[in-house]
């Protein structure tokens, strides 16, 4: 086996190394208490769970049904944070008679947690 061979071979035992060490980490929960700058408000901190994914990290708001994805942890985080504020001004402006039943749940939790700032 030439030098070439065995350097090749380390460098796919490092990817996999990688791989299954990101792959180990197993998913948080992270409580959600402020959505500032933005004129909203946590009623009660809003657990979330962040877990890995392929080349990042997915953040959950599972009550809702709600996920999003992010590089870091952290951009995972406020990616959910701005899914969470979107979906809660669009069901400000929605016709209860329009939804179904999932989405009628999805409204009642996030009106549930979240409220404008007074």
């Amino acid at each position: 086996m030439s030098r070439k061979d065995v350097a090749g071979l380390r460098e796919q035992v490092e990817k996999l190394e990688r791989r299954t060490r990101r792959r180990a980490t197993p998913p948080v929960a992270v409580p959600i208490s402020t959505f500032a700058p933005r004129p909203f408000e946590p009623r009660r901190p809003i657990g979330v769970v962040i877990g890995p994914c392929r080349g990042g990290f997915t953040a959950s708001f599972l009550d809702a049904n709600l996920s999003t994805s992010g590089e870091t942890e952290a951009e995972a985080l406020d990616n959910l944070k701005d899914l969470l504020l979107m979906a809660y001004e669009d069901f400000e402006q929605s016709d209860d008679s329009a939804l179904g039943p999932a989405m009628l749940k999805q409204k009642s939790v996030l009106f549930d947690v979240i409220q404008r700032k007074p």
